[in-house]
């Protein structure tokens, strides 16, 4: 009894899996498929979520019944009333409702990665809607991975192995992902830089000491750079693209929109990629090196300014 007790579970573990998988794959035609339909007929028309997640939810519910029916049925034979309606709302009701929640919650971080990819003029509809499919399935295949190992272990190792194996295996699919997605560490840097405040790339009207620094230090005028009116300090249109200790590493507007570009990306281009991160290093050689005491915050510009 207790060995069909456990096979039983392993088995719904399997195929709860399976279940998670599918809805996660069939989220990503239903969420983008949606999306390209409607542009495809030119109509603009607003995203309904609620029947997206609503038809996730259906094919969660469809897929239940389709791997568990027969577990259900395993599991309620010989229980009281209460019992049986109790295990069929959670077979097939509930836990298809936390898959669908579960295939969302893959879904949406997504959008990190494709709002950032570009594709090559000329590059047909069809194509785009193919490729962001296609890189959006194996981004959650991928990701998929160490939640599945980690279920599969569960009960046949030590937690601390379970952590070991789970956690190389995260490590190695992140480098993989790196290999094909090559934005990926500078996505994972800059929201580590803005969110502890090393890096600020709000625009604003900085001060500097003339006595301090020369007027060739700021003489390009991607500066936009005036005196003070008793001429004591450089004022200066930028952003703080670095700040840790004492130091402020300070650069005109134009390098948001480089620093913007060079987080874009196109699948296995590596030209592509060359050619953005040049422009960014063309933008940063005009950024200054300051001291924190010295640099006076004095306004802050509106995010249009950066387009000047």
């Amino acid at each position: 009894m207790e060995l069909k007790r456990v096979c039983l579970q392993d088995e719904l573990t399997e195929n709860n899996i399976r279940i998670v998988l599918l809805t996660s794959l069939l989220s990503v035609l239903i969420f983008f498929g949606y999306f390209f339909l409607s542009l495809h007929t030119g109509k603009e028309e607003t995203q309904n979520v609620y029947i997206q997640l609503g038809t996730i939810w259906l094919s969660s519910f469809v897929l239940s019944l389709w791997f568990n029916v027969s577990i259900t049925h395993g599991k309620i034979s010989g229980e009281d009333k209460w019992k049986k309606i109790s295990t069929v709302l959670f077979m097939h009701l509930l836990q298809p409702a936390l898959f669908a929640l579960t295939a969302c919650i893959y879904i949406f971080p997504l959008e990190l990665f494709l709002r950032t990819l570009e594709f090559p003029d000329g590059t047909s509809d069809v194509r785009q809607v193919l490729t962001v499919i296609a890189l959006s399935i194996f981004l959650i295949i991928f990701s998929l991975i160490p939640g599945v190992v980690f279920l599969r272990l569960r009960s046949r190792t030590s937690l601390l192995r379970q952590v070991m194996v789970t956690g190389g295996i995260m490590g190695g699919i992140l480098f993989i992902i790196c290999l094909f997605v090559h934005m990926v560490p500078a996505l994972i840097l800059t929201m580590f830089l803005r969110t502890s405040g090393v890096m600020d790339l709000r625009p604003h009207v900085y001060g500097v000491p003339t006595a301090a620094y020369p007027a060739e230090y700021f003489k390009d005028s991607a500066w936009q750079g005036v005196r003070s009116s008793d001429e004591k300090y450089y004022l200066l249109k930028a952003v703080k693209i670095y700040s840790l200790g004492d130091i402020r590493l300070i650069c005109p507007l134009n390098v948001i929109q480089s620093y913007k570009d060079s987080l874009k990306y196109q699948v296995l281009d590596a030209n592509y990629d060359d050619r953005v991160r040049g422009k960014l290093q063309d933008a940063v050689s005009l950024c200054r090196r300051v001291k924190s005491q010295e640099l006076l915050t004095l306004e802050k510009l509106p995010q249009l300014e950066t387009g000047k």
